[in-house]
């Protein structure tokens, strides 16, 4: 966490007065207690900054979880405690795993994964992130 904290503190936000935007090159976010995908785009979405959704469907958090990562132009995200994710079931990883894969991919970002050995290997058993 230390790591990953002192990263984001090397690539800060900068606001543009012309765009009213605030660009984010680096998003930190902790991987969520349970690996929910619905929890991951909350987390996300509160690093932004981002109010609250409430009674939104999963697909609308997707939607807008993308929409504004691709307005703070977003470059990399990075994941603390990716470990989290091995206290759910099987099928509940799998399902994290492909959200992650197609956040990384729509957004064409790089996907940082930070957490404890057993996270690697949780995030191992993917055959296609393995290869990233």
């Amino acid at each position: 966490t230390k790591i990953v904290r002192k990263f984001e503190r090397a690539h800060p936000a900068t606001f543009c007065q012309s765009t009213g935007v605030t660009n984010r090159p680096v998003v930190v976010a902790q991987v969520p207690s349970e690996p929910v995908e619905r929890d991951l785009y909350r987390e996300l979405l509160a690093s932004l900054q981002a109010p609250a959704l409430v009674g939104g469907t999963l697909a609308r958090e997707k939607d807008i979880c993308r929409s504004l990562l691709r307005t703070v132009g977003a470059r990399m995200i990075v994941l603390d405690e990716v470990n989290g994710m091995l206290a759910g079931t099987y099928r509940q990883q799998r399902i994290f795993l492909n959200a992650l894969r197609f956040l990384a991919n729509d957004l064409r970002v790089p996907l940082v994964c930070a957490g404890t050995d057993l996270a690697r290997q949780a995030l191992l058993t993917d055959a296609q992130l393995a290869e990233r």
